[in-house]
């Protein structure tokens, strides 16, 4: 059974109520957002525009490393260009008996480039920064920043690359990331694709070593409602066998 079950109760009953909403509101809709589950994209919410967007993740092993992990955070367009992201995080490990509230923080998302595709054209851009505080501990914070470029040739396929960092302000990790993805449009709103993602630790307390994956994507939209997912599968030896995740959420 996935330890996601243990999740407290709060966090499933948060996320019906923002389902049901979503679901009773009006059908003009600011969905299907993103096509990638890895990668990040180049899209926002529009001004006052409000999205409750959920990721379920797993991390399967050879070792005894496994791992879930729920992410789950209101999506606010502060300007058609500019949105923040309020994420808390719950998170499993293989061996313990209970899922924790492990990180919060806030991040936001800046779009380069006029929102209007027409006026845009095929090249995008986007900036995100976030800050993570764990609950362990007052003293440490995780910084986060990405540089997102996409190209959009038609309506019908659209391509992404995603450089990153993260470091940890105790010292005790920091990285260099990079993904890459495409997604193209096949029957109705049904889209299919491939994504890849990579990480090279500059620090690492446990011993992190370089690793790629990579893997198939889909996402659809209906409505209000926009659903992604993929799984990637390790390229290299020290990556995990699989990390499988799925988005969805509920513009309103």
């Amino acid at each position: 059974m996935f330890p996601f079950f243990s999740v407290p109760r709060m966090v499933l009953a948060i996320g019906m109520a923002a389902s049901a909403a979503g679901l009773l509101a009006p059908a003009s809709a600011y969905a299907g957002r993103r096509p990638y589950f890895w990668v990040w994209d180049t899209e926002v919410m529009p001004e006052r525009g409000v999205e409750w967007e959920s990721w379920y993740t797993e991390r399967i092993s050879s070792k005894p490393l496994d791992q879930t992990q729920v992410w789950t955070a209101p999506v606010v367009g502060l300007t058609d260009r500019l949105e923040l992201a309020l994420p808390v995080e719950w998170s499993w490990w293989q061996g313990s008996q209970k899922t924790i509230f492990d990180w919060y923080g806030a991040e936001l998302r800046y779009r380069i480039g006029d929102p209007d595709p027409d006026v845009a054209g095929p090249l995008t851009g986007l900036v995100r920064l976030a800050v993570h505080r764990p609950i362990r501990s007052r003293s440490e914070l995780r910084l986060e920043a990405n540089l997102v470029a996409s190209y959009q040739p038609s309506a019908q396929c659209k391509f992404t690359l995603d450089a990153g960092a993260v470091a940890v302000t105790s010292g005790s990790e920091s990285l260099l990331s990079y993904a890459g993805g495409g997604s193209c449009k096949t029957v109705g709103e049904l889209r299919v694709g491939a994504e890849f993602f990579g990480k090279v630790p500059l620090h690492s307390a446990v011993g992190a070593q370089p690793m790629t994956m990579a893997g198939p994507n889909f996402s659809f939209t209906h409505g209000r409602f926009w659903l992604t997912g993929g799984a990637l599968i390790g390229v290299t030896d020290s990556a995990p066998v699989a990390m499988p995740r799925l988005i969805w959420a509920i513009s309103f």
